[in-house]
């Protein structure tokens, strides 16, 4: 409905006002208009700015006087109109209600006033009560009486399931988590903090935590209302209200889906240390929030925020690849049926074993090195004549054993909780490579034998057990590089002319070897990687020749050939 115009309240407010103090009317007189209006600018100058709090300021001016608030007796309504801690409706409010205490201390004539006062404060209450009505038939009454809690207390409780994986004589093992902060309390003093963050499971994956609410009230204005506590989310909407509201407890779910779940245990894009995005609902716990004397607790809003509990813990166990000889059989040979490596994933002692990602390194990282190895043997052979090729890259081979999980903070449930990660190495890349066959240059010929050899170790412990370092600056490091050089023997062969290739002065060159864990790049998480890559290799080599004498000259031996370049899914 449309609300009625200003002008049209004023004047209604004036006559409700004049009715329960006519004598003070009388007095002013044509006065009157301008006595309500310089009350309206002194109740500005407090910043009183709610138009029901203003009015009911100028009703207490008319009952003890003007700038009633100045007056050395009446420094308690100074006192609240200065306490910028309250809201207007909490200031309005305090004023008439310590106004009256003050009245009915005094004569008996000040005791009749006091009585008016409340009446007439009751009466601009109802009528902004109808006014607020008619602009919208739903709307709450104003409060009328103190209606507050004392102090809110959110504790997790049923949480005694919560575990977490555990290094314990030799063997990974759950243990029982102690010792977290699992209750907040609000209150004077203690405010709302922004989240409420719980460790649970989703109704078909495990045991659920409980949150519990529970309030000590300061003052009641009705059983059936307040206190009011409703939890809202995509379960839906609960509610809980008076005597009902003062302990009140329900599970919180997590809600990541069953298929999810299912293609993690099928290695399906599994994403160790993938952080989950938690469910969010809104807890509420109102009353008017208004109290006679002091700052109320009021209505508290926060967020309750559900990560999974899940607790898992990776395995893996390589074995070497073995050694490999070129010119292979034409055609396309299968790679021999050789199992090296078994990877297990444990959610919470339900164990599972990942074929796909065993798949990822006894397929196609195997696929992926003897692709390499045989653009190596294309490029040597481009070289070099009658060549051959003995070649062993054996990549993240040993054992490896990581776990994860979130973990609640220093502050408990009133702080986002971290992902704890732990994760043991002890994994070695072997890289051996030989080539040989006979080289013609400037009318020598040289049997010439290039290779490469060496262990690169990925081994250590890291652990993140608290939020800080971050989960990047612990496992970043994972990560080992090695520069391989090449070394060239020489083995001349009789010519002829008697030219020969003597001796090799420098070689240029290597193998280069990455291998680590870091962040993929899509799907969150983190995986192994490796990368091998000959660089260009280039001699500087002497001809002895009996007429020429002795001459220095570089050859370009083998360009540069991207072996590997692969990643776990």
């Amino acid at each position: 409905m449309a609300d009625l115009p200003s002008e049209e309240r004023g004047d209604a407010l004036t006559g409700l006002l004049e009715s329960f103090w006519p004598e003070v009317f009388s007095k002013l007189g044509a006065r009157a208009t301008n006595f309500c209006d310089a009350a309206r600018r002194k109740a500005a100058m407090h910043q009183l700015t709610e138009p029901l709090a203003v009015n009911r300021y100028v009703n207490l001016c008319l009952a003890i006087g003007p700038n009633f608030e100045d007056k050395l007796e009446n420094e308690w309504a100074l006192a609240i109109l200065r306490d910028d801690r309250l809201t207007d409706t909490v200031r309005a409010h305090q004023l008439v209600i310590q106004g009256r205490r003050e009245m009915l201390r005094r004569s008996f004539e000040m005791r009749q006033i006091g009585e008016r006062l409340g009446l007439a404060d009751t009466a601009l209450l109802d009528q902004y009560d109808i006014w607020a009505c008619m602009a919208d038939p739903d709307a709450k009454a104003f409060p009328r009486v103190a209606c507050d809690l004392e102090a809110i207390e959110i504790r997790l409780v049923e949480f005694d399931w919560r575990r977490e994986y555990r290094r314990q004589n030799g063997s990974w093992n759950l243990v029982p988590v102690e010792g977290f902060v699992n209750a907040v309390r609000i209150g004077p003093g203690n405010e709302t903090p922004e989240l409420i963050c719980v460790l649970t499971h989703s109704q078909s994956n495990g045991p659920r935590a409980r949150l519990q609410v529970r309030s000590v009230v300061h003052a009641q204005c009705q059983q059936d209302r307040h206190p009011l506590v409703s939890s809202a989310g995509d379960h839906g909407l609960t509610q809980w209200r008076g005597s009902q509201a003062r302990n009140v407890s329900w599970e919180v779910l997590e809600l990541m889906s069953s298929a999810n779940r299912n293609d993690v245990r099928a290695g399906k894009g599994l994403g160790v240390f993938a952080e989950a995005v938690p469910d969010t609902s809104m807890l509420h716990v109102a009353t008017c929030g208004l109290r006679d004397d002091g700052v109320p607790v009021g209505a508290i809003k926060t967020y309750v925020w559900a990560y999974p509990a899940d607790q898992w813990l990776f395995t893996m166990k390589r074995d070497c690849d073995s050694r490999a000889q070129w010119p292979r059989p034409v055609g396309n040979t299968p790679l021999p049926a050789f199992i090296a490596t078994v990877c297990a994933l444990e959610r919470d002692g339900e164990r599972t074993h990942l074929a796909a990602l065993a798949a990822d390194f006894d397929q196609d990282m195997r696929l992926a090195v003897r692709k390499g190895l045989d653009d190596l043997f294309l490029a040597w052979q481009a070289c070099a004549a009658e060549c051959s090729m003995l070649a062993q890259v054996s990549l993240l081979s040993g054992t490896a054993a990581l776990t994860w999980g979130w973990r609640e903070a220093p502050m408990g449930i009133a702080e986002k909780p971290f992902l704890r990660a732990v994760g043991q190495f002890n994994l070695e890349s072997q890289v051996e490579i030989q080539l040989e066959g006979f080289i013609d240059l400037d009318g020598t010929r040289t049997r010439v034998t290039l290779s490469a050899n060496g262990c690169v170790p990925l081994a250590g412990d890291f652990a993140r057990e608290q939020p800080v370092p971050d989960l990047f600056e612990v496992f970043l490091p994972v990560v080992e590089r090695a520069q391989l050089p090449f070394r060239v023997k020489c083995d001349p062969v009789a010519m002829e002319g008697a030219a020969a290739w003597t001796e090799t002065v420098s070689c240029q060159g290597a193998l280069s070897v990455e291998v680590g864990f870091r962040p993929r790049t899509h799907g969150g998480g983190w995986h192994w990687y490796a990368r091998v890559r000959s660089e260009a290799v280039s001699v500087q080599l002497c001809l002895a020749d009996p007429v020429l004498g002795r001459t220095y000259k570089t050859f370009a031996m083998l360009p540069a050939v991207a072996i590997v370049d692969w990643s776990s899914k």
